[in-house]
């Protein structure tokens, strides 16, 4: 069979329509970045250039112990998922080929197609049902599931 390759240069208006749509999805990002160092508490009206607003985020103590408390999950449940998926690609890559081989790697990657915001909602509703009280346990506990996949590839591989 014969590959045919892909000319770009056969589609006129192609590199216009890529510039016109990177710019639909970027230029608001652009701007509002731009509009985060005005001077003045109205955003329709440029007073001048001021990192007022970013300091007063950075003193803020909710932010902060938010951003700790991120930090704290995101090592904790990438330390765990790493763990776990280390321990899964080694039994699926090494362990040679059982009853269930397919399914397992199925099981084990199946948060890749799922939408997190669907695999949130149902581990919210699972913890819901056991009467678990919601911390930061719930959240590592939620990460680390969500994770595990996103780990086993690479190392799989």
């Amino acid at each position: 069979m014969k590959r045919r390759h892909l000319e770009v240069g056969r589609y006129h208006g192609l590199g216009t329509w890529t510039v016109l749509c990177f710019a639909f999805l970027y230029l608001p990002i652009g701007i509002l970045i731009i509009y985060s160092f005005n001077a003045s508490s109205l955003a329709m009206t440029w007073t001048g250039f001021s990192l007022d607003w970013y300091a007063k985020v950075l003193r803020n103590d909710s932010i902060q112990f938010a951003a700790v408390n991120s930090l704290v999950i995101a090592t904790i449940s990438t330390l765990f998922a790493t763990a776990i998926a280390t321990a899964a690609a080694l039994a699926l890559v090494r362990g040679g080929r059982f009853t269930g081989h397919t399914a397992s790697l199925g099981l084990v990657t199946l948060p890749l197609v799922v939408p997190e915001i669907v695999t949130a909602v149902a581990v919210l509703i699972f913890f819901a049902n056991l009467n678990l009280n919601l911390g930061i346990g719930n959240v590592i506990i939620a990460h680390t599931t969500f994770c595990i996949p996103f780990a086993f590839m690479p190392i799989r591989a």
